[in-house]
């Protein structure tokens, strides 16, 4: 009897294996007779099972699926019915919030973190006059001046600064800033004072007209003029009005500084002439 394994369909390397037990197991039965127990036949190929365990490593495991298909599955009637057609709050992510919004959330947070509780102006303002001899001398040197004058140790100045109308002194503590307060009138003799910061809140109002034109004659803005108004709009009295910057004489447009008492500051934005722009802190 011959055996072949052309006319048999499948797995090439199984068929080949089948026949191998096959002529092993006749050899056997004739030479042992018909009581020999034959050889037990594998019930199925190894390399198929090998096949299918590569086939199912391939696959996408539920953590690696796109966020679209689980979506899609969470909308099915199976999955609605299971939960009893219960929507849930849509928790929206960060990507999702407009740009716009994450940077006013951040500028927010970051304004949190470094703001400053606001406090008032400590510092003690020498005065002196245009011409006097102390105005250019360095800071170190009006710091050893004052020292000087008011018997007060070098320690008890921190920081001097030049200011438009003289220098601004910053002192140690409380005591020592009343203590130079209270001996200002030592150096008077000098023709120097000593005055705290005012609490005063300073406006500037831009693009005031120098002349108003009428229909008769023309009237240039003056200081009392300015004054007035800013009474009238604001139904606030300003301490002082003053001119702001240096205007050319061919400018038809002019800045003013209003400076009013803080417990009595107008709103900002208030304009005075129709042509002038809004008043903002200075």
């Amino acid at each position: 009897m011959a055996l072949s394994t052309d006319g048999v369909d499948g797995n090439k390397k199984f068929s080949q294996g089948l026949l191998i037990f096959l002529r092993a197991a006749i050899a056997q039965f004739m030479a042992n007779g018909p009581g020999t127990i034959l050889p037990v036949f594998p019930t199925k190929p190894t390399q198929n099972l090998q096949v299918k365990q590569k086939e199912k490593s391939a696959l996408p495991s539920n953590k690696a699926l796109p966020q679209k298909l689980q979506n899609t599955e969470d909308k099915t009637w199976a999955s609605i019915a299971r939960k009893g057609n219960k929507v849930t709050p849509a928790i929206p992510t960060l990507s999702a919030i407009p740009s716009s919004t994450q940077k006013n959330l951040r500028a927010d947070k970051e304004k949190g973190k470094h703001a400053k509780p606001s406090t008032c102006d400590h510092r003690l303002f020498l005065r002196l006059a245009k011409e006097h001899e102390w105005r250019p001398l360095a800071p170190s040197a009006i710091k050893e001046i004052i020292c000087k004058h008011l018997e007060c140790s070098l320690t008890e100045i921190l920081l001097i600064r030049r200011t438009a109308t003289g220098f601004a002194l910053t002192a140690n503590d409380k005591e020592t800033r009343q203590l130079l307060l209270d001996k200002s009138s030592m150096i008077s003799a000098q023709n120097a004072t000593i005055e705290p910061a005012s609490d005063l809140v300073t406006y500037n109002i831009p693009n005031v007209p120098v002349a108003i034109q009428f229909s008769n004659n023309k009237v240039f803005v003056t200081k009392d003029m300015v004054e007035a108004e800013i009474k009238r709009v604001t139904q606030a009295s300003p301490t002082t009005v003053r001119p702001h910057g240096k205007t050319k004489a061919v400018a038809p447009y002019q800045a003013w500084l209003a400076h009013f008492p803080r417990p009595h500051a107008p709103r900002v934005g208030f304009r005075i002439i129709d042509e002038s722009g809004f008043a903002l802190v200075y």
